[in-house]
């Protein structure tokens, strides 16, 4: 009589002895030690956080507000500074929300503070209910 060992039994031999292998604790103390993060390579790793790049990307989506009805308004960074951007889904339609620079005028006057139509920081943005009016907080 014939002894045949099938390959899923010398898989289920093997695959134990290779995961044993592989594991950190065969490794020595010298390449664990080489393994180790230093303090230089968090710091070079700390400049491609978004507060470090944030300033040199652009056309990146920032904020999103969803409305009650098919309708998004975002925030996008440009290099000039931010474009707000209102889409709707049912059309697939997509248009600049408001004129901003009529809207950076207005809010000028209003505020008595000069405001530049690429530099609007605006949060909480709603279109009401009737698609008259845009709410925000500035």
């Amino acid at each position: 009589m014939k002894t045949f060992i099938g390959w899923e039994r010398i898989f289920f031999i093997l695959l134990p002895v290779a995961l044993v292998a592989c594991s950190p604790a065969s490794l020595s103390p010298e390449q664990i030690s080489e393994q180790l993060v230093t303090v230089e390579d968090y710091k070079r790793a700390e400049q491609f956080l978004a507060a470090n790049t944030s300033k040199i990307v652009y056309d990146v989506i920032i904020n999103e507000y969803w409305q009650e009805d098919e309708r998004l308004v975002y925030q996008k960074s440009t290099s000039q500074g931010y474009n707000y951007i209102l889409v709707d889904l049912t059309s697939s339609g997509k248009s600049p929300l408001f004129d901003h620079a009529r809207l950076a005028e207005l809010l000028s006057t209003y505020t008595e503070k000069d405001t530049k139509e690429n530099n609007l920081d605006l949060t909480q943005i709603e279109i009401t209910n009737d698609r008259e009016f845009v709410e925000f907080n500035f």
